[in-house]
């Protein structure tokens, strides 16, 4: 996966692929398989708007339950892509709503977004160079 995108813009600031995401991590849950790596990157592309709406709806609507299943379900999805900071405050936020800190959850759905601001653009250019060949990093 390093090999295939060498760095991406980020609000016009450069950041190497292996800023956002573990490589390594990535490239075990796909075994090598392109076309899961493709399937992963487009379906959490499709369903993170939904995701994230969730989270947010449950924050404004003060629903602590809501907020922990969303952060973690949201979690499960950035853990994919071995996304370590983001992964981290998904987490942060889903311990803050199981202990009902709806407070500190806002804040760190707050760190969640920047990190998700980060991860998106990575996934969107790793989409983007999909190759034609079957072993784009082999």
């Amino acid at each position: 996966i390093d090999k295939l995108v060498s760095s991406v813009s980020n609000a016009g600031k450069e950041e190497t692929l292996a800023s956002v995401l573990d490589c390594e991590e990535f490239r075990k849950r796909v075994g090598g398989d392109t076309k899961l790596l493709y399937e992963l990157i487009d379906v959490f592309l499709a369903d993170l708007p939904q995701l994230w709406q969730n989270l947010r709806d449950a924050l404004a609507h003060s629903d602590a339950q809501k907020l922990k299943r969303a952060a973690h379900t949201l979690k499960g999805a950035i853990s994919v892509f071995g996304a370590q900071a983001a992964h981290q405050a998904a987490e942060r936020v889903e311990q803050l709503a199981d202990t009902g800190n709806l407070a500190q959850a806002a804040e760190a759905v707050i760190q969640l977004e920047r990190e998700l601001d980060r991860l998106q653009p990575t996934l969107h250019s790793l989409e983007a160079s999909k190759p034609t060949d079957s072993k784009p990093w082999a």
